[in-house]
């Protein structure tokens, strides 16, 4: 280092850089103000041609990954892994969809993603309700449900910059049809059966006390006691994955699934037909990374209003 230092222009260099860590807090803060003064004199119209933040952006890239999972022929292995079960369990506690007096049972879907398995279910002949907070999945869904005119309309490459532990070059280029079938030909529009609301699902159901038949919660395990009527059905499937944890402005009890068992039982309902499913989640099948979920899948019948 002495050597160095001996040269002058080498001495000059060093200094620079040290000054340059240094001095890096207060340049970035002359960078910010510049940035934050030009923002603010920004006409209303020109904001709108702003880029999205680096998060939006992610979560744009999991939507088009989302679409692939639920309305591509490609995607039906892995979405049917989870909701195969919960069909069969919805046709085993309700085998006729229309009730005595002429009313449809009843289905809710809480954290609904992109409306596959509510359209599901209401293709079954139930009245499905989906309910979606993200405003990502709320505008895809309702554009695959509503304005679709054929079934396999448009494609899409969801994985296209995923290069790691590809098999072939051409993998991440593979193409997507969506959707794998029309919406239109599945349901019929005099049923009225099918609905989607947005909102916090706590808030936007807190009011509804037995209202409900069934709560079905596949990858999203977030239920009200209270608005399952006496006998009504809470189908749950998924693994527990916490999206708060460890995030210090966001209130997150991460419970064991024996704890969530426990808690289920001590607010009314009878836990029965637990069963274990391996599924993934928008995972490329054309991957040698694959992340596979142990899901735990059971049925709770409503027997009592207890509170703890």
């Amino acid at each position: 280092m002495d050597m160095f230092m001996n040269d002058p222009e080498e001495k000059r260099h060093f200094v620079d850089i040290l000054m340059s860590f240094y001095n890096y807090q207060m340049d970035s803060a002359k960078d910010i103000a510049i940035m934050e003064r030009d923002f603010f004199n920004m006409s209303e119209k020109s904001k709108q041609f702003l880029m999205a933040s680096p998060m939006n952006i992610s979560k744009m890239r999991s939507t088009l990954k989302q679409i692939a999972r639920e309305w591509s022929t490609e995607g039906k292995e892995e979405r049917e892994a989870s909701f195969g079960p919960i069909k069969k369990m919805l046709q085993q506690y309700f085998p006729n969809p229309v009730k005595e007096n002429g009313d449809r049972v009843k289905v809710l879907f809480p954290g609904c993603g992109l409306g596959r398995l509510v359209f599901d279910a209401a293709s079954m002949g139930f009245y499905a309700q989906g309910n979606e907070f993200s405003y990502h999945m709320l505008i895809t869904s309702g554009f695959i449900l509503n304005e679709m005119e054929k079934a396999n309309q448009f494609q899409l490459r969801p994985y296209i910059l995923n290069f790691c532990n590809q098999y072939k070059e051409e993998d991440p280029f593979k193409v997507y049809n969506f959707p794998d079938v029309f919406p239109g030909d599945e349901i019929k529009p005099e049923w009225q059966n099918l609905s989607m609301v947005a909102g916090d699902f706590r808030e936007v159901y807190s009011g509804q006390k037995g209202e409900w038949d069934c709560i079905v919660t596949c990858f999203f395990i977030d239920t009200a006691n209270n608005i399952i009527e006496k006998g009504g059905v809470w189908i749950n499937l998924g693994p527990l994955q916490y999206h708060y944890h460890q995030q210090p402005d966001q209130l997150s009890i991460e419970l064991s699934y024996e704890e969530i068992l426990l808690a289920a039982e001590k607010i009314g309902f009878s836990i029965e037909n637990k069963y274990e499913v391996d599924s993934s989640y928008v995972g490329c099948q054309k991957n040698m990374n694959q992340l596979i979920y142990k899901c735990q899948g059971f049925a709770g019948v409503k027997k009592d209003d207890k509170f703890v």
